[in-house]
């Protein structure tokens, strides 16, 4: 779109005025009429205007939507990651201790529910 498209195209030109010419009246009237469709045309490029500004926002808003639709599907992916090693590690303490392993053996379930844990919040799970 060329900024300034509404302003008339009117050259510089001689307009003979002459009592028999009338293709020189009709001349004149022309370079009227053009100068009259300039607030049209001013319209009309506002309006064309905002249907691209209008465009380009709707693509905006389709790619804000899609990177927030990905962080919540890859924020809730997160959540039940840590929510499934934290019932693996206390299903692993309670069955050590239910099972009255030595105390060395559940320290190391312990150990290894944290390292379940802290695998999961740094994302190196899959």
């Amino acid at each position: 779109m060329v900024p300034q498209y509404d302003l008339p195209r009117i050259f510089t030109m001689y307009l003979p005025i002459s009592k028999e010419s009338e293709a020189a009246i009709e001349k004149g009237w022309n370079v009227v009429a053009e100068v009259m469709k300039a607030p049209k045309l001013r319209i009309d490029n506002v309006i064309t205007h905002l249907n691209h500004s209008l465009n380009v926002l709707l693509i905006h808003a389709k790619v804000a939507e899609d990177v927030r639709q990905k962080y919540l599907i890859l924020l809730w992916s997160n959540r039940i990651k840590k929510l499934d090693a934290l019932t693996t590690g206390i299903g692993m303490t309670a069955l050590g201790t239910y099972s009255q392993l030595p105390l060395e053996i559940s320290r190391v379930i312990v150990a290894l529910r944290a390292l379940l844990e802290w695998v999961v919040s740094i994302g190196l799970t899959g």
